[in-house]
């Protein structure tokens, strides 16, 4: 558990002082701490479209904070969480304010983990239900059993060119997969609803770095599959349109989720007396394949996706590498960078940081990374993990220091450790750049112990420009972000012009390009005039 966060610093409000970053960028500086109603200034972008203006006054932050005393009235912080921080889903969702938070516009989610978005429970049902996947997924019930039978079958084991069964990472490390067309091997059994429901309830039921180590296998292993591929980007791309959110940021590792199988007969298939039985040639899909599969889906005239949200891909490398091994992944990211600017939009260091490689080992990498896309736009970021750590490093934690010194657009992923050296503090304070803040998985995860002791609202009070993020919300048992938000907004008593601030904190951060993001704004101001008008009726959105 962390130390408790120093008290909240008063806010500067005098004048006409904005509560975001100083980056010109930055329209939070439309939205000030006030006594008196006052609107958005008019914003020209290069299209000519213009910002609707939106008044965010003292009334509206009166009747906002008014649900959130009510929230509070009723039971105190812990009683919205399951222990350990977990929220409790079913009474948080049953809460006036949760209702309103959920219609919120809630501008850029910014730190989304691919695999680990859309809910178990939803994911494996839509699986069972989709007809071309119907008898086919498959749960590992015995793995003892399956390994006898391939320690029999040695024609089996996988190799580089071939994996047979459908099973791309070797048998006894899926927990669950799908078998296209052949029977399954010993040890394999046809999921249904009930071993669904409680493969779903065992991920989501013990939250530590070794946790989501294991579960991880169970979704990565499933995805793997093409099918289930699309289904599941389509999944998650309605899932955050509906909570709210118009753009999307997903932290991702490209070529290894899923592969393409082509069925043949060969021999020696099956048993020694048979040369005809089915065998399934895979290859692992490139990462320019799963890219095309995403926009299959995005632009699917179907789905409507275009119109209603924007998505980019954060690539990403783990800190145990090597880093010459990150250097060659980093030159692969560029190419697909290169060749894909309208999807891929930044990239990320991930990992556990206690332990393992510091960011000052990959600093060669970045720099060569920065210097390689300095002219081919300002949408690229990096955005890496740093300071997810409840230690204290002497005298300072390297890994911000590190970013610090990175001449590129750069937002930190958590950044908690950052208030324990108030130096560094102003100093990225002064800086602008932008810490993606993951409250519920921060304490879920035992960094800080609960959320009104989280360091993301003195960032924001002290001019560090934050988001809201939810990182790995289907590990936790709940959905996206709007969880996140309900929890942050009750324990930091957060105003409406606070929340707006953060939204617009968001689009400013994104790996959107200027054109997009002035688009991206203007859609979320429309959609907050529709929201603040709702608020003052006292009606639904």
């Amino acid at each position: 558990m962390t130390k408790k966060t120093a008290a909240r610093p008063k806010k500067k409000t005098t004048g006409g002082n904005n509560v975001g970053s100083n980056n010109s960028d930055n329209s939070s500086g439309f939205f000030y701490r006030h006594k008196r109603c006052v609107s958005a200034k008019n914003s020209e972008d290069s299209t000519n479209n213009t910002t609707p203006s939106v008044e965010v006054c003292e009334e509206d932050n009166r009747l906002f904070q008014g649900l959130v005393e009510e929230c509070c009235a009723k039971d105190a912080e812990t009683a919205w969480t399951n222990g350990r921080g977990v929220p409790n889903v079913k009474r948080i969702s049953n809460t006036r304010l949760f209702k309103l938070l959920r219609s919120m516009p809630k501008g850029a989610l910014l730190h989304a983990h691919f695999p680990a978005m859309v809910d178990w429970t939803l994911l494996l049902t839509r699986v069972l239900e989709s007809p071309e996947l119907q008898g086919k997924i498959y749960y590992l019930r015995n793995p003892q059993l399956l390994r006898e039978f391939i320690s029999n079958e040695p024609w089996l084991k996988r190799n580089s060119d071939a994996h047979v069964w459908n099973a791309p990472s070797g048998f006894t490390k899926n927990t669950l997969t799908v078998f296209p067309d052949a029977q399954a091997p010993p040890g394999w059994e046809l999921l249904n609803h009930g071993t669904a429901a409680f493969i779903a309830r065992q991920m989501s039921t013990s939250h530590s770095w070794e946790a989501l180590r294991k579960n991880n296998s169970l979704p990565w292993s499933l995805i793997k599959n093409d099918s289930v591929f699309r289904l599941y980007f389509r999944l998650l791309l309605e899932e955050a349109i509906a909570d709210g959110v118009q753009h999307v940021e997903l932290k991702t590792n490209l070529g290894n989720l899923h592969t393409k199988y082509r069925y043949r007969r060969g021999n020696n298939a099956g048993t020694s007396n048979s040369n005809s039985a089915p065998v399934y040639d895979g290859r692992w899909m490139t990462e320019q394949d799963e890219i095309n599969a995403m926009l299959e889906v995005y632009e699917d005239p179907r789905f409507d996706f275009k119109r209603r949200i924007t998505f980019r891909l954060i690539l990403g490398a783990h800190r145990s590498s090597p880093p010459l091994v990150l250097d060659r992944r980093f030159d692969t990211f560029l190419g697909l960078y290169r060749g894909n600017k309208h999807v891929i939009g930044g990239v990320d260091i991930f990992g556990y940081e206690d332990g393992n490689k510091k960011n000052k080992e990959f600093m060669g990498t970045l720099r060569k990374l920065a210097s390689a896309v300095k002219d081919d736009g300002t949408d690229f970021v990096f955005s890496v993990h740093s300071g997810e750590t409840a230690n204290v490093e002497y005298p300072v934690d390297s890994n911000l220091v590190s970013l610090l010194k990175l001449e590129a657009r750069v937002r930190v992923g958590h950044g908690l450790s950052l208030w324990k050296y108030p130096r560094l503090e102003k100093m990225f304070a002064d800086s602008g750049k932008h810490i993606e803040v993951s409250p519920l998985s921060n304490v879920i995860l035992g960094y800080v112990d609960r959320v009104s002791n989280h360091p993301g609202l003195r960032y924001h009070d002290g001019g560090i420009p934050i988001s809201i993020s939810s990182d790995d919300p289907s590990y936790f048992g709940y959905n996206y972000v709007s969880y996140d938000w309900f929890m942050a907004v009750v324990a930091w008593k957060l105003q409406l012009q606070d929340v707006v601030c953060i939204c617009l904190n968001s689009i400013a951060a994104s790996a959107l390009l200027p054109g997009d993001k002035a688009k991206l704004r203007n859609a979320y101001t429309r959609r907050l005039k529709v929201f603040v008008n709702a608020l003052r009726e006292n009606t639904d959105i």
